[in-house]
């Protein structure tokens, strides 16, 4: 079965650019052909591309690809898989309950929606309108297989504290009451230390971890006793009572409704027992493990394959209509930072390209109008047919005008297309350093004029009928005289010839 996986990022070690990563490896290793989509690709899918995983940061390179799933997370890059594979069955997961990109798509972008944690499942009721009968829970997991025991039992009092985000919050103070309280203290992750691609590994290496979502699952996969904390607040030590309750939330989000004292995390490390614990993987262990994850998603994938149907109708624009939210967003930004700047390049190259043409048919049809020896007065070269004049080196400047520094071109292609012009005249005024300003014109390499400036303007005229016999395309305009000195081009006069 070939199946698109889609996430905003799969880039970095994010909870969701994980899960993406385990999904895909999975599916492959179960024979199926997996393919992710996401508008920014790093070294995480750096992971998956050895084993045969496509991962595209354009849905045009997936163009054949032929899903017949998509699983989707997150809503912008869903919608965009969506609309390329519009018949393909899909399920789309709800990861957060307040995440942007974690908003609803259209309820009928997808046969069935999953949801990690009770909050999500409110939230894609809430949102998403979805009804039950539609929503299946499936909670976070760990790869039990990456769990590797040390040597070396750790620690009792080794604490490692995971940050998650960009908000290190009172992370850092507690790692300074705990290291004054005796502890051997190790921080880790966005915020607060370094990000390690060998997490359960250091984990190991702890007694206690303080962490929350889905690293407090891997932190009990490895042996650790986990308190539920992060920048966001306390949840408490992680015990046989709660453990449903938290896994129910995720063991985050909501979950985390004390503040993160670093002296109540103290007394929670304080209550940690043997027994409790060794308890506690009792219940854990056979709930939390990845391969009951897989068989439980590869059930909701069969069964959305059965309900796939005729989307209804309108859901095509409703989901249209999500999309364009998430780009027009100011937060987070579009795609995230990267994408945002190359979507952002790529309208400011489009948009300079349409501009120059609409400029280029501007002076081509003034121009044509123009009788046999009338003039045409170009003064706003920001607008109009002015700016099918303008070559490289030229700025923008107040009052409609451009500038030069050191030199600049003088596009002649669309003014000679007709053969119609005798001459063209360009007026310009030195500023900066003061003194003699002279301005040199060049085809190429050839001087062709030398004009110095008389009473603040330099005239320079271009006769049409030389510069064609020679071909020229272009000239330069370049200061040869005054140290720092710039030009504005203040106006340009074309005038016409007979018709040949």
């Amino acid at each position: 079965m070939r199946i698109l996986v889609t996430n905003i990022s799969v880039s970095g070690r994010s909870g969701t650019e994980l899960v993406t990563a385990e999904v895909a490896l999975r599916l492959q290793g179960a024979g199926d052909t997996v393919a992710v989509y996401t508008p920014l690709k790093g070294p995480t899918a750096q992971v998956l591309t050895p084993r045969g995983i496509v991962v595209a940061d354009r849905i045009r390179d997936l163009e054949g690809f032929d899903p017949h799933l998509i699983h989707g997370q997150h809503n912008a890059p869903f919608l965009v898989a969506r609309a390329a594979f519009a018949r393909a069955p899909a399920v789309w997961s709800c990861h957060d309950y307040r995440s942007h990109w974690d908003r609803p798509p259209p309820p009928g972008s997808a046969q069935l929606f999953i949801a990690h944690s009770a909050e999500t499942a409110e939230r894609i009721r809430r949102e998403g309108g979805i009804g039950e009968d539609r929503i299946r829970m499936l909670p976070n997991a760990a790869d039990l297989g990456n769990v590797v025991a040390p040597a070396v039992p750790p620690a009792a009092r080794s604490v490692l504290i995971v940050g998650k985000g960009d908000q290190a919050g009172a992370l850092p103070d507690l790692a300074h009451v705990l290291r004054a309280q005796g502890f051997a203290v190790t921080c880790v992750g966005r915020g607060i230390g370094p990000v390690v691609s060998n997490l359960p590994e250091v984990m190991a290496a702890h007694a206690v971890v303080v962490s929350s979502d889905r690293t407090a699952l891997e932190a009990m996969a490895a042996g650790c006793a986990v308190v539920c904390a992060d920048a966001r607040g306390l949840a408490g030590l992680v015990t046989p009572e709660n453990f449903h309750t938290l896994r129910r939330r995720n063991f985050g989000g909501a979950a985390l409704a004390r503040p993160l004292d670093p002296a109540a995390v103290v007394a929670e490390i304080a209550a940690i027992d043997p027994a409790t614990q060794a308890a506690l993987r009792r219940v854990a262990m056979p709930e939390i493990g990845l391969d009951l994850y897989m068989d439980r998603l590869r059930a909701i994938h069969a069964e959305a394959i059965a309900l796939a149907g005729s989307p209804a109708p309108g859901d095509a624009m409703r989901g249209a209509e999500t999309l364009e939210a998430m780009l027009a967003s100011p937060r987070p930004g579009g795609f995230g930072p990267e994408a945002t700047r190359r979507m952002q390049a790529e309208h400011a190259t489009r948009l300079a390209r349409a501009e120059r043409e609409a400029a280029r048919l501007a002076l081509r049809l003034r121009l044509a109008t123009l009788k046999p020896g009338e003039r045409l007065h170009i003064n706003d070269w920001h607008r109009g047919p002015g700016a099918a004049l303008l070559g490289a080196g030229w700025t923008r400047a107040e009052e409609g005008r451009v500038a030069m520094a050191g030199g600049a071109t003088i596009d002649l292609t669309e003014a000679f297309a007709q053969r119609r012009l005798a001459a063209v005249t360009l007026q310009l005024a030195p500023t900066g350093a003061a003194g003699a300003a002279r301005l040199e014109v060049l085809d190429g390499a050839r001087p062709i004029a030398s004009v110095t400036a008389e009473a603040g303007i330099a005239a320079i005229e271009l006769p049409g009928a030389a510069l064609l016999a020679a071909g020229a395309k272009s000239v330069l305009l370049r200061a040869v005289e005054g140290s720092g000195r710039g030009w504005t081009l203040m106006e340009a006069a074309l005038l016409t010839d007979a018709p040949a």
